[in-house]
């Protein structure tokens, strides 16, 4: 809300009333860097839509859960062709721990979408290492960044597997 509003990031749930912090928004808002600024972000967009209520935002979730489903189907079709693209989103679909999520107006939601996006990407790359991929890959590893921080570690891990994937390795990226 305080996104959308244009009050920057703020704490949703205390505010500030004279030298102290109250619970609710009776008082001036708190500024504060407690999430990373990705999923808070987009749900300030979702509210300058006009989409401000609580299950708007839980819709969110589940257009991010569902995105990632269709996105896991694709790394599916990608490392083994149309039938395991189609098993392997069914099994997102029914996977409980990712599907949980989505309603919850949690980062993990956007988080789980981020992660699936950067291995299809970090595929595209190995696939046919050029110049573009790479950037489009770094950008997509940013973003998950910017959801979670932990996401850093995707990079260190994805770096030598995609050097080794790559026909040719890194000599053959040009933009």
């Amino acid at each position: 809300k305080g996104l959308a509003e244009g009050e920057g990031f703020v704490d949703p749930f205390t505010s500030k009333v004279g030298d102290r912090a109250v619970p609710g928004d009776a008082g001036e808002p708190i500024q504060t860097a407690f999430h990373l600024p990705a999923f808070p972000a987009l749900l300030a967009v979702v509210s300058k839509l006009g989409l401000t209520s609580y299950d708007a935002h839980q819709a969110t979730g589940c257009v991010c859960g569902a995105g990632t489903v269709a996105v896991i189907g694709l790394i599916g079709r990608r490392l083994g062709g149309e039938t395991l693209g189609l098993v392997a989103a069914g099994l997102g679909a029914v996977y409980l721990p990712l599907a949980i999520n989505d309603s919850l107006t949690q980062v993990e939601a956007l988080y789980g979408l981020m992660v699936a996006l950067v291995i299809l990407t970090a595929l595209r790359l190995a696939a046919n290492p050029t110049g573009r991929r790479a950037l489009v890959l770094g950008a997509v590893l940013g973003l998950a960044a910017l959801t979670r921080s932990e996401a850093l570690a995707l990079a260190v891990l994805l770096a030598p597997w995609v050097v080794r994937l790559a026909p040719g390795g890194w000599r053959r990226l040009a933009l």
